[in-house]
């Protein structure tokens, strides 16, 4: 379980912008996410990501190993689409929008 989580450190780069996220993931797909296409966002706790689903389905999943993280949680929290975000994943962007991230050990 480790190996997604490190590989995704090295790997893995996106930029977070207000329109939405671009970037690729560890395995190098490119991957594009505009907030308007959100249509739900969860946090996978014990794979320690955010997944970000599109209306279409496609899916992105964004590593807490990220840097910039608290910077992704606020604008994901000033821009998602109303209802995108479970309540779960609502506590977990507002706390890592505050500095708190999780913790990759728990």
């Amino acid at each position: 379980m480790s190996l997604p989580m490190v590989s995704g450190f090295f790997l893995e780069e996106y930029e977070v912008s207000e329109e939405g996220l671009a970037g690729r993931n560890f395995a190098g797909v490119r991957k594009c996410v505009r907030r308007s296409d959100l249509r739900a966002l969860r946090y996978a706790p014990l794979m320690k990501w955010f997944r970000l689903e599109t209306q279409s389905g496609n899916v992105a999943r964004v590593s807490v190993m990220l840097m910039g993280l608290p910077e992704f949680a606020r604008l994901l929290l000033q821009n998602a689409p109303q209802g995108a975000i479970d309540a779960r994943t609502l506590d977990v962007l507002r706390a890592t929008a505050a500095g708190n991230t999780p913790s990759i050990w728990t």
